[in-house]
């Protein structure tokens, strides 16, 4: 659950309890008292399908969701160009040892699809000269290591049981939604003790208000390549909306954490490349992946 849903439910939880402490301010109030008693009623809805969605998807990170698809895309493009050299020539025995399909590995669990990715590097790695670079580079055999280093390095689960019961989580969102709605309609009947009783309508609006510390951060991954498609190290990142830079490793790949969300331009520069720029949308809530080509400068 992200933290703008988390702080909706303590928000609730914090008008209830101002509400019960000032239940004098609005004794025989029938129409107040209608819509605190529909609201009570939502607010339990709410924790309890929260509570149900937070167990339902309980480790789960959508970070290594894309990193495992990151992973066995890759892996699967490599055994594919293997299997062309290696049935052709006659060594299918080796072919034969490497799953070709992608989903082969996604639906495996993540440290058994790791495991097996793995061995597919040990193996292509080990028959290399029968490959030959024309099919599966060494730099490619690099690149299949970064994804299973960068997906093995990430905490949690790829496996979400809302696969399974989708439903939990768009319950949730309802109801917490509808408690919203109930804390509007308190608000506009409260509305009229703003003159009799300034203290209670004051403070009830202040309980009411949701923070505004809900996810405005999100994270920024960079992958750098050249026109050849080799990883472009050594480049500088800026971007327009926040004071953070990075620099690309051997990988080309460059982790910018805890960026502000929304539109930003971003600026790459190094001594062996063109200078680049352009505008970004950042997403909120979720890792933003984008993969850049840079053009190499030509030395004289």
């Amino acid at each position: 659950m992200n933290n703008l849903l988390n702080l909706k439910l303590t928000r609730n939880d914090t008008v209830y309890e101002f509400m019960e402490k000032n239940d004098a301010s609005y004794l025989g109030k029938k129409a107040i008292l209608n819509a605190y008693g529909i609201f009570k009623n939502d607010r339990l809805a709410a924790k309890e399908s929260a509570v149900a969605a937070g167990i339902d998807n309980s480790g789960f990170s959508e970070e290594k969701l894309i990193a495992k698809k990151d992973m066995c895309f890759f892996g699967t493009c490599l055994v594919s160009s293997a299997h062309v050299i290696l049935n052709a020539t006659g060594n299918s025995a080796i072919s034969n040892q490497m799953e070709e399909s992608e989903s082969y590995y996604l639906r495996a669990a993540d440290s058994e699809s790791a495991v097996l990715l793995q061995g597919v590097h040990a193996l292509i790695n080990k028959n290399l000269a029968l490959i030959t670079v024309d099919y599966v580079t060494p730099a490619e055999l690099l690149e299949l290591q970064a994804y299973i280093d960068t997906f093995t390095s990430i905490k949690g689960s790829s496996e979400s049981v809302h696969k399974v019961s989708p439903l939990l989580t768009n319950r949730s969102n309802s109801d917490i939604k509808k408690s919203t709605e109930d804390i509007n309609d308190l608000r506009r009947l409260i509305r009229k003790l703003k003159r009799t009783d300034s203290e209670f309508y004051n403070g009830f609006n202040a309980v009411a208000k949701t923070d505004s510390v809900a996810v405005h951060h999100t994270n920024l991954n960079l992958e750098l390549l050249d026109e050849a498609g080799l990883p472009a190290a050594g480049v500088t990142a800026i971007l327009s909306n926040t004071k953070k830079t990075g620099m690309s490793d051997a990988m080309g790949k460059i982790p910018i954490n805890e960026v502000h969300n929304g539109k930003a331009n971003i600026t790459l520069a190094s001594p062996d490349f063109k200078p680049y720029s352009t505008e970004i949308n950042i997403l909120v809530g979720k890792t933003n992946v984008m993969k850049i080509s840079l053009e190499r400068i030509i030395q004289n």
